[in-house]
């Protein structure tokens, strides 16, 4: 369980077969491209890809539920077989429902993650990123020119990582500009990111059967934004 869900929220990032900004052009998975007034493009994502595993979830259970209860009352040995494809299928559309639950939480960490880097269409995230990968470029040459001793001659300057915990927001509460430093448990980025992981498995674990996930959140009823939202909007799953 943990597997899917883990594969499909770093896989969200991936050139083939995810979410990528540029390949997928799904720029409203990891950056605010919402307009003006309206809710953060991230939150919508992760509630659509939350609704639509909560579904698929319960789905499945009513099915497996309708196979035992047909294998309980029939006779024919052949049936076995007609209940292992159901389960089959049941355990894939399971794996289905993770999958969709990996992306969602993909798109809520990056909300925190990622703040109001790139909203609205700037290149902030691909500039620091392009502009750090040329850096370490030539950080690598300069080495091997210099035999591996640093040249003194060669000063390379890196922009804040947006893709590294140990950076986190400037405090001036625009959650655009990152500083870098030491102790990973004041990381306000880094914490709020941890606290809407949580939060969101433990809806997804309220309202399915899940009791695998029980071990994975603490967390309680009160949360963010987003998971009042998600309350409020009467939302019913079975």
């Amino acid at each position: 369980m943990v597997e899917w869900i883990n594969c499909a929220t770093y896989g969200a990032d991936s050139w083939l077969g995810g979410y990528h900004p540029f390949s997928r052009g799904e720029f409203g998975l990891h950056f605010d491209y919402s307009g003006p007034g309206e809710r953060d493009s991230r939150e919508v994502f992760a509630e659509c890809f939350l609704l639509r595993a909560i579904t698929t979830w319960n789905h499945v259970e009513i099915n497996y539920i309708n196979a035992m209860n047909d294998f309980m009352t029939r006779d024919s040995d052949c049936f076995v077989w007609v209940l292992y494809r159901r389960i089959r299928d049941a355990e894939a559309q399971q794996n289905q429902a993770l999958v969709c639950l990996g992306r969602g939480l993909h798109a809520i960490q990056d909300f925190h993650g990622h703040g109001q880097i790139s909203a609205g269409g700037n290149l902030g995230h691909a500039a620091a990123t392009t502009h750090n990968f040329f850096a370490r470029t030539t950080q690598v040459i300069a080495n091997i020119v210099t035999l591996g001793m640093w040249s003194q001659a060669v000063t390379i300057n890196f922009q804040p990582d947006p893709d590294s915990i140990y950076y986190d927001w400037y405090p001036d509460g625009t959650y655009a500009r990152l500083i870098r430093i030491d102790d990973l448990n004041e990381s306000v980025r880094l914490n709020n990111t941890r606290s809407a992981t949580e939060r969101y498995l433990h809806l997804f674990a309220l309202f399915t059967n899940t009791g695998p996930l029980a071990h994975l959140t603490s967390a309680g009823s009160a949360g963010s934004g987003f998971e009042s939202n998600f309350h409020t909007r009467g939302v019913t799953c079975g």
